[in-house]
């Protein structure tokens, strides 16, 4: 009775231990696929005129900017727009942190997105 009794808890532990693996395991993988999918909409100005480039060559995501002008400061900027899936976001805050530290950027999040958008996975 004492070698069924330790068996049957060596098998419990076991089943335990691949659970909390298993568990683990699909928490990550659903976060990874959730935050994918997760549209944002970001908007960067910027004294930079080529920063768009930079974002397509880096994220390849499309983008479109125009010359603006500050409301406060009355000099000129440039206004980028751009949609990301918000796992590109961080990416996107490297690179501007590494081109233009001084960038202004808005991030929108939760976007319906109608059109040519590749989503990826």
């Amino acid at each position: 009775a004492a070698v069924y009794s330790t068996c049957a808890l060596l098998f419990d532990l076991q089943v335990a231990i691949y659970s909390i693996i298993y568990s683990a395991v699909y928490s990550i993988v659903v976060d990874k696929i959730h935050l994918q999918n997760i549209n944002s909409s970001v908007m960067i100005f910027t004294k930079q005129e080529n920063l768009y480039k930079k974002i397509i060559e880096n994220l390849r995501r499309g983008t479109t900017y125009w010359k603006g002008t500050g409301g406060y400061t009355q000099t000129d900027t440039y206004v980028i727009v751009t949609v990301l899936s918000k796992y590109e976001i961080q990416q996107l805050k490297q690179l501007l942190t590494a081109e233009d530290p001084h960038a202004f950027i808005i991030v929108n999040n939760d976007l319906e997105i109608i059109g040519n958008y590749e989503l990826r996975l």
